[in-house]
């Protein structure tokens, strides 16, 4: 069995989502170069392709891709892969520790700086579904992410990474500070206040537990899988994820299993509804993991390309799918070559001008990106 063990947090600083480690680049010695954690990119690639194909498959199908295996699968996981890569990310070892307007002010840089930038263009390209003033949309993008519903996640990210952070200086160590994250789980995820939905509330009862969990994961610290573990958990992660979809994969379904508990009590029965959600989620974000390990060669690579594009390319693709043409499923392929195609080539030449790179990436120069 591998050997588990949690260490104490120093201080937050890390990076959210578009982390990278530090190295001397070999092939010049006078200065250092970021090298990616091919890897997590390549996971962070999966992750932005299931964004992008869930978005093209309603643009393509209409509403009947909800009923759409595939836009199933996509919907039963994909943003709690980001949320948990972010948290995953959250912690490096040997990182200045950052105090509470540090660590704020660095998040609102890498976070809320391109989440009203981008604002900007799709309110011009938007305007007349939107239908309301520049001062109100802007308002409403405060007070309600989901008002718009395009860049929902950056803001949601910046308020549950400042959440985690306020929960690390409150409590000691991890084993309280975990107790803490199940807290506020409680008094979110459950429903007490299942009226509260602004400002990144309503998606943050539903994400959070993935940050916090992703966060934990990274600070344990365990031996590598042997060969034979690794087979093991190739074959049977996939296989738990295809049997809980099976079972609890939609509403409809995971109504169906709590009906009989809704009857005795209608807080145990949404919680039992959440918990299943949560399960089949995690199953699927397991398996993406056992399967990145497995990749190699040009296909890693090429998702690694991808992840390390992916907050460019989650900013802009509601800019570039009205450019895709055609309809059915000829539709949804043009959305996915012109989204991605326009997506990299268009994060290489903001990154290009430091002033861009901040504004648009909230990347400072090319040794801040991971920060």
């Amino acid at each position: 069995m591998a050997d588990l063990r949690l260490q104490r947090a120093p201080e937050f600083g890390g990076a959210m989502v578009e982390e990278k480690e530090e190295r001397k680049d070999t092939r010049d010695p006078s200065r250092a170069r970021m090298s990616r954690d091919l890897r997590l990119d390549a996971i962070k690639g999966v992750a932005i392709a299931m964004v992008v194909l869930g978005h093209a498959l309603y643009g393509g199908l209409g509403p009947d891709a909800a009923n759409n295996p595939v836009t199933q699968v996509i919907e039963s996981f994909n943003m709690p892969l980001f949320m948990f890569l972010s948290g995953w990310v959250l912690w490096r070892p040997g990182r200045d520790g950052l105090g509470a307007p540090g660590f704020v002010a660095k998040r609102a840089r890498r976070l809320l700086v391109p989440y009203f930038v981008w604002l900007v263009p799709y309110y011009v390209v938007y305007r007349q579904q939107i239908g309301v003033r520049p001062l109100d949309f802007f308002l409403g993008a405060v007070i309600d992410p989901n008002g718009f519903g395009k860049l929902w996640f950056l803001y949601v990210l910046f308020v549950g990474s400042v959440l985690l952070f306020a929960l690390r200086r409150v409590f000691a160590d991890d084993s309280l500070m975990a107790a803490g994250c199940i807290l506020v789980w409680c008094v979110t995820g459950i429903g007490f206040f299942g009226g509260l939905s602004g400002f990144g509330i309503l998606n943050l009862q539903w994400l959070f537990p993935f940050l916090a969990l992703g966060y934990f994961a990274s600070r344990m610290q365990a031996r590598a899988p042997t060969e034979r573990m690794r087979i093991v958990m190739s074959a049977v992660t996939p296989a738990c994820y295809v049997f809980l979809m099976a079972i609890a994969g939609t509403d409809a379904m995971r109504g169906s299993l709590v009906a009989p508990l809704s009857a005795m009590s209608p807080i145990a029965a949404r919680a039992f509804a959440r918990l299943l959600r949560y399960a089949v989620a995690f199953g699927g974000i397991a398996g993406v993991f056992v399967m990145a390990g497995w990749l190699t060669g040009h296909a890693r690579r090429i998702l690694a390309l991808v992840g390390e594009a992916s907050l460019g390319i989650y900013v802009m693709h509601g800019l570039f799918s009205g450019l895709a043409m055609g309809t059915g499923w000829a539709r949804v392929a043009s959305m996915m070559a012109v989204t991605f195609g326009l997506g990299l080539l268009s994060t290489h030449v903001l990154r290009v001008r430091p002033v861009l790179r901040r504004l648009s990436l909230g990347e400072d120069s090319a040794k801040s990106a991971a920060a």
